[in-house]
This record gives C-alpha cells, structure tokens and sequence, in this order.
C-alpha cells in the first residue's frame, strides 16, 4: 500500500486504504482531472468529512495523495529545471465547502510553481452519493501580467474542465515564461539581483532604514545590485522564518517580479532560520554576517588576511552545513561563495575541523608576531597616529595624503583588511617638526562578524 499523507488521525484503515488505492487511478495527460478520479475523491471527501487532494504530473499518474486540503499535500523536490519551466505538477483537491481557491492554495501554486492549482466543490446529493459543483483553477501568472503571482480563472462547470486542453495551456505558459526571462537576462547582465529584508523589533523607522541602507551598500561592496527592499515590524523575530510566513511570501513574489534570485537578511540567520527560508523559497539566502564576509574573502591580500577570513568563513559555516540546498551549494557561485575556504565546504565535518584547528593555530602565530611589533611601536619614542572609523569613510585616501603612501583605496566598504602603518612628517610638532607613525585601519560597521 502506497503512503498516504495528510490529516490521517481518526481515519480508519479501510478508508486510508480506499485514499491509497487512489495511485491507481490514471488521468489523459491533456487533462486536469478525470471525473472517475474526481468522483473517488469526492465519495471520500465526504466519508472523512475533510477535503482530499492529489498530485498529478504530466504524464497523468497520481504521484502523491493526502487527506486534508493543499497545505497537506507535500511535494517532492525540485529537479533543477529552468527558472521558465513550471514544476510539471498539477495539484487537484475537493472541498466539501465552497469559496472557490484559498490564500494557502495560491501561495502553494506560486511558491512551488505548479501548473495547475484545482479546487472541485463537492456536496452529497439527495441520496448521499457525491454531486460535482463548480471548478476552480488558477495558474501561475507570468512576469508581463498585470496580475501579479497568479491568474485565476471564473468558475466553471465540471464538464467545461473537463474539455480543456490543459497541457496546450501550460506549454503556452512556459513559452511565454521563457520569453520573458531571456529578455530579463539581456537585461540583467552578470551582477546579482537581490531583495533586502530587514526587521525593525522597536528600533524605529529611522535605525531599521539606517541598517538596510548599509546593507545595501555592503551587497553593492559585494558585487550585487538591490532589486528591492522589504522591511518588516514586529514586537520580535519569528524563531522559524526571522519576519513571518506572511512576509516572507511577500519577499518571494517581490522577488519573482524584480527578477531577483537572492535574499539577503539583515539579522544574523540561525542555522534552522536559514534552511527554512531556502526552503520555503527555493532562492539563496544570505545573511549580513555572509555578505560582510564575502566582501572580506574578496579584499583579502596576503597570508594574514586570508587565513583570517578562512577562518571566520569555516567558523561561521560548519555549524550550517546539515541539509543545505542546491539554492546554497558551494559550486554555485556568486556572492556568500568566495574565498579561501569555498571547497573546504564540500568535505566532511571532521576535515573542516581539523583545518579549523590549523587555521587557529596559524591566527595564533600571526597574532603574537603582530603584538610583538605593536609592543615596539607603543615603547618607541615616534608617536603612533591610528586613522579609525567607519568603513569607506576616506580613511585610506587620508592615509595616503599623510604618510605619502600608495596603499588601496576605493569606493568600496572594507577595501582595507589589513592595518598598514607608514612614517610620515607633522610638521606642528615641535619647532622643526617631527617624525610620526601613521597607522591606517580596518573600518567598522553595524554587527562586525566577530
């Protein structure tokens, strides 16, 4: 007996296994349902007293059943097909009650990208059999609709559903789908597309967009673009999804139009966090802490910075490497993927380990060797001059007018990682004049990884 899913408590087993029996059924590929299956749904529907729902692919094989409505119905995983290409399944229920489609059903059809979403109402006819009511159908809309995350068609009889073509609809879908997203692509160029999420939990409107507008700049620092900004208010974070399952279905179809394939948090993601947003998604997802280091692994120079950014690159991912998506995968490129440790991701915990216990040791040396020579410099008769504040303040191009140096700097947060000290001449000090040590810092920023 094939596995039945759902509200199943109550059921007897008699009626899990009529449910189970329902993978037997077979429906015309051109159509959305048969009105056998349909009719077996419904005699069920009303013998459980809940609404049943199948899951049908192209071929017209019933791939999933569950008692209980859309939200109950699991699907299986993507299988990597093109953003234009829909997921090649249509999600058919009955509901005893009627209203036509639900919030929960179209939010299903819209993050899944289901080419059909089915509702049949059903009600018992004079003598208890099942009489089919009105159907309902929505499909995903695409990006040139001026409706915007799904089309849903008047109610009609079930006879009239039964005469569609829908396989001739759903190509004309994905065609038109794919057209728009080669244009999006010519359009887009290389960089990536992001929507910034932030959370405001009593800040105020001014310090939430204040961190968001770094965010920003701190994603342009990273080599992306900003598609779109989100920003949510509420009394605290929510423990599975940072800003609510309402807005982050907002988030998605922001995305969806803005032609954006990344999210970027601007609060730090717990490890469970994260893996439920790709989830509920399908987009990578990045957090302030990932971006800022992105930035670093990009910027590092030399063997300090780089084995300091491996380190706080593994620090920060080995606790996030239990089922990560394809959405995450280190080979896939891009912002969040950079530096020194990308493939160290791909090996098994106890290797990523045992380099983390090599890179500390490593950070360890270079930390003594520096104390060493900042011990000579504060005992030294030269005064040190340390130019600090926030990162792409101008601190760089000071340091440079000062000490008569040529290190890097750019209109870039965190171009400088790595403290560079020079002799440079003040000539208030003293009659003449005197030497001093200029010293050129890392910048600082909200939420610094530590």
């Amino acid at each position: 007996m094939e596995k039945v899913h759902g509200q199943l408590a109550g059921c007897k087993p008699a009626q899990i296994k009529r449910l189970s029996n329902l993978y037997r059924r077979r429906v015309a590929p051109e159509h959305a349902v048969s009105r056998e299956l349909a009719r077996s749904m419904a005699e069920l529907a009303l013998d459980l007293g809940r609404p049943v729902t199948v899951l049908i692919d192209r071929r017209g094989r019933v791939i999933t059943v569950a008692a209980g409505d859309a939200e109950h119905c699991p699907l299986p995983p993507a299988v990597g097909e093109a953003e234009a290409r829909l997921a090649g399944l249509r999600l058919v229920h009955v509901h005893l009650k009627e209203g036509g489609l639900s919030r929960a059903d179209l939010t299903s059809l819209f993050l899944n990208r289901l080419d059909l979403m089915v509702a049949v109402d059903v009600r018992a006819g004079s003598h208890g059999a099942p009489e089919l009511g009105l159907a309902h159908v929505a499909t995903v809309a695409p990006p040139t609709s001026d409706e915007e995350d799904w089309l849903i068609d008047a109610p009609t009889e079930f006879a009239m559903l039964e005469r569609e073509d829908v396989l001739e609809r759903v190509s004309a879908l994905e065609e038109e789908l794919a057209r728009a997203y080669r244009a999006r692509d010519v359009r887009r160029g290389s960089e990536e597309r992001a929507v910034l999420v932030g959370l405001d939990t009593g800040e105020g409107p001014l310090e939430s967009q204040s961190r968001l507008d770094e965010l920003a700049e701190l994603l342009r620092s990273a080599g992306g673009v900003v598609a779109f900004e989100v920003l949510q208010s509420r009394s605290s974070p929510d423990a599975r999804t940072l800003v609510g399952r309402g807005k982050l279905e907002e988030v998605v179809s922001a995305a969806y139009h803005e032609n954006a394939d990344l999210l970027v948090f601007d609060r730090e993601l717990s490890p469970a966090q994260s893996r439920e947003i790709e989830k509920a998604t399908k987009l990578k997802v990045l957090d302030r802490t990932q971006v800022i280091l992105d930035i670093f692994a990009q910027n590092a120079r030399g063997r300090e910075a780089q084995v300091q950014v491996e380190l706080a690159q593994l620090q920060y991912q080995l606790p996030r490497l239990s089922g990560r998506g394809a959405a995450m995968s280190r080979l896939g490129g891009g912002i969040g993927t950079r530096g020194p440790g990308e493939t160290k991701l791909e090996v098994d915990r106890r290797r990523i380990r045992e380099r983390l216990a090599a890179l500390e040791r490593d950070v360890d040396t270079i930390s003594r060797r520096r104390s060493e020579g900042r011990k000579g410099r504060t005992h030294g008769p030269t005064p040190v001059v340390a130019l600090v504040g926030y990162t792409n303040a101008g601190k760089s191009t000071l340091f440079n007018a000062l000490a008569k140096s040529s290190v890097l700097a750019k209109d870039a947060l965190f171009a400088t990682l790595r403290p560079t000290t020079r002799e440079g001449w003040l000539p208030e000090r003293g009659e003449w004049g005197a030497t001093v040590l200029f010293t050129d810092t890392v910048g600082f920023i909200r939420d610094l990884p530590s």
